[in-house]
C-alpha cells in the first residue's frame, strides 16, 4: 500500500521547467501582443475611412445647400511656426487650421512644454511643407451651429468618434487623426473645391526643445 500512494504521489515542477514555461509565455506573448495591438489599429483606420466617406458627402450637401454669395474671412494663423495669411469659404464647412488644432500647431511651436517643434505630415510617399499645408488645407467644422456640418441639417449624422480622441497627456495629449480639407482647383480658381483628408499620428519623438509629430495620411 506505501508503494502504491508513493507511486501516484503528485510532483511539483523542477525550476528548469518553470524557467522554460515562462520562456514559452513571453515569446506568446510578444507575438500576439502587436499582431492583436496591429488589428485594432487596423481597424481604427477602417472605420475612420468609412466616416471619411460619410463627411465628404456632408461636405458636398453643405456645399450644394449654399445659395447665398460666398463671403471669404482672411485669417492668419501660425501653422507649425509659420506665419501665413489664408482665407476660408462661407461656402465649405471649414476653419482656420490653427483655430482648430491649438495642441498641435501653436502659435510659438516648441516654446512650452508639451508643444511641438516639427510636424512632419506625409502623403503616401510625399512629405507635405510647412508652406503647402498652412496655405492648402482647412479644418473641418464639425460644429452645431448653422455653418458646422452638426448644425440644424445635419450634414452628417453625429461627429466621427476620431475627431476629438487624443492620445494622452503622458505624449503630449495630441489629437490621433488629423480631419482637414484639401483645397483643389477647379479652372482658375486654385481653391474652388474641397477634398476631405485624414492623418495619423504615428509616432511622436520627444526632445527637450519639443516634440516632434509624424502623421501620415489614411484617408
Amino acid at each position: 500500500m506505501r508503494n502504491i500512494i508513493k507511486g501516484t504521489r503528485s510532483k511539483g515542477f523542477t525550476l528548469v521547467e518553470l524557467m522554460v514555461v515562462m520562456a514559452i509565455m513571453g515569446v506568446l506573448a510578444a507575438i500576439v501582443v502587436p499582431a492583436v495591438s496591429g488589428t485594432k489599429q487596423v481597424s481604427q483606420d477602417s472605420q475612420v475611412k468609412n466616416d471619411g466617406s460619410t463627411v465628404q458627402n456632408g461636405v458636398s450637401a453643405y456645399y450644394g445647400d449654399q445659395t447665398a454669395a460666398e463671403t471669404l474671412t482672411t485669417t492668419t494663423p501660425n501653422v507649425l511656426g509659420t506665419a501665413t495669411s489664408q482665407k476660408t469659404s462661407s461656402k465649405w464647412p471649414e476653419q482656420s487650421i490653427s483655430a482648430r488644432y491649438t495642441a498641435e500647431f501653436p502659435t510659438a511651436a516648441g516654446t512650452a512644454s508639451g508643444t511641438p517643434a516639427s510636424v512632419v505630415l506625409t502623403d503616401g510617399s510625399t512629405t507635405i511643407t510647412t508652406t503647402e499645408f498652412a496655405n492648402g488645407f482647412t479644418a473641418v467644422y464639425f460644429d452645431t451651429s448653422a455653418n458646422g456640418l452638426l448644425g440644424t441639417k445635419g450634414y452628417v449624422p453625429s461627429k466621427p468618434d476620431g475627431v476629438d480622441a487624443t492620445n494622452g497627456s503622458a505624449n503630449g495629449n495630441y489629437h490621433n487623426y488629423l480631419w482637414v480639407l484639401k483645397k483643389i482647383s477647379a479652372g482658375s480658381d486654385s481653391t474652388a473645391g474641397r477634398t476631405v483628408q485624414v492623418f495619423r499620428l504615428t509616432k511622436v519623438s520627444k526632445a527637450a526643445a519639443g516634440d516632434t509629430l509624424y502623421y501620415d495620411r489614411v484617408f
